[in-house]
């Protein structure tokens, strides 16, 4: 949505509650909080796998890239473990 359709959406919230009303304010600042953090983008995760496709709508908020870094983390954690089981010969997950 562009900033064009959040104003005349704004104006039609002024006019049938009043420009100066807290109901009023409330409801374009819920508005304006919505468009600024709707989810926006995809990203296609596991692409390299044929067959295997996991889309997952991200979210440009300071949550989403906090969630994404915590993700990251914790995926090469995964790995490490993982690897070192394999090692072992105690690994007996889905090889790939």
């Amino acid at each position: 949505m562009s900033e064009e359709d959040y104003k005349a959406i704004s104006k039609i919230i002024e006019e049938v509650v009043g420009k100066d009303t807290i109901l009023c304010v409330k409801l374009l600042e819920g508005i304006r909080f919505y468009l600024d953090n709707k989810a926006e983008k995809i990203q296609i995760i596991n692409a390299n796998y044929p067959g295997t496709r996991t889309v997952i709508v991200k979210n440009d908020s300071i949550y989403s890239k906090e969630a994404d870094i915590a993700m990251k983390k914790y995926t090469e954690n995964l790995q490490k473990e993982v690897t070192k089981l394999k090692d072992s010969g105690k690994y007996c997950g889905v090889k790939g």
